[in-house]
Parts: structure tokens; sequence; C-alpha cells
């Protein structure tokens, strides 16, 4: 029994012996994975590096070019803002400017009417005068319509004229004067 004593301690001593060289295999393989590592590791860098030095000059215009990007877009922003405050002030301008038209258009409608009804006024007034002549003249019948249109205009549109109540009286006595007598078969 001895021997089989003897037998463990030889498989403990050669247990040992296997684990420790598999402990150096081990860290054979490790060297050799960190070897390689590094190797990877420094062709890695050295292609940065090359990019690096490649593209150094585009890398360092990246900022300027960035500030020159920035500047303009600053400086249309100003003029945007600018834009806005002068398309305010011409609608500000538009709108008064649309206002006075307003005011003077109306006006001018307003005056339209008064001077056409100043030239109908007229031309009633200087009625009387007309009518003296056509009848002179035998021209009854032009003297009818004249007095017939005009005592309508006079009874119509400027019926509320107040300067005109002399002129229509006037026309009334004409209608009914002598001269009325032959100038009513034509009425």
């Amino acid at each position: 029994m001895s021997y089989l004593y003897n037998d463990g301690e030889n498989e403990s001593h050669l247990l040992n012996v296997i684990v420790s060289l598999e402990g150096q295999e081990l860290i054979c393989d490790v060297n050799r994975n960190k070897d390689r590592n590094i190797h990877e590791f420094n062709e890695i860098d050295a292609q940065i590096n090359q990019q690096i030095t490649e593209n150094h000059n585009a890398l360092k215009q990246i900022p300027e070019v960035y500030s020159n990007v920035l500047g303009k877009i600053q400086f249309a922003q100003c003029k945007i803002k600018s834009c806005k405050e002068k398309i305010d002030r011409c609608k500000t301008s538009l709108q008064c400017q649309r206002d006075d038209l307003k005011r003077l258009y109306l006006d001018s409608v307003t005056n339209g009417q008064i001077l056409d009804l100043l030239a109908r006024i007229d031309k009633v007034r200087e009625v009387s005068g007309v009518l003296d002549n056509y009848i002179k003249c035998k021209h009854y019948q032009h003297a009818t319509k004249l007095l017939k249109t005009n005592v309508a205009l006079l009874e119509g549109n400027l019926s509320s004229v107040d300067a005109l109540k002399e002129v229509k009286e006037d026309l009334k006595k004409e209608k009914s004067t002598d001269c009325d007598s032959a100038l009513i078969p034509l009425l």
C-alpha cells in the first residue's frame, strides 16, 4: 500500500508539473495576444496619424468656415429684421394713404354730385329766359318740352332746394299765363 501512497504523491507532483506547464502555455498565449494587439494598435495609430496629416488643412479650415457661415447667417438675420421693419412701416404708411384715398374719393363723389346739382340749378334758372325766347319765336313745342322737363325736375330731384322756390313759382306762373293756353294742348 505504500506503493500506492507513493503513487499519490507522484501523481500530485505530476499534476503540479502539468498545471505549471499549462500556466506557462497560458502566459505564452497571453504574451502572443499582447504582442499581436500592440502590433495592431501601432498599425491603426499610424493610419490615424497619416489621415490626420493628410486632412490637417481641412481640419484647420473647419473652424474658419464655421465662423464665416455663422457670420453670414447673423448678417442675413439682421437684413431680414431690417426688411421686416421696413415692410411694417410701409404697411402703416399704406394704411394711412388708403384711409386718405378713401376720404378723398368720398369727397370727390360728393363734390361731383354737388357740381351736378349746381349745373341743374343753373339750367333751371336760365329756363325763364330761354322759355321767353321760344315763345317770341313761336317755337311752342320746344317751349312746352322745356317747361315740362323743368317743372318735373323742380318737383322731383330739386324739390328740396329752397333757392329754387322762386324759379318754381315763376315757371308755374308761366304755365298759367296767357301763353300757357297755347301750350296746354301740347302738355
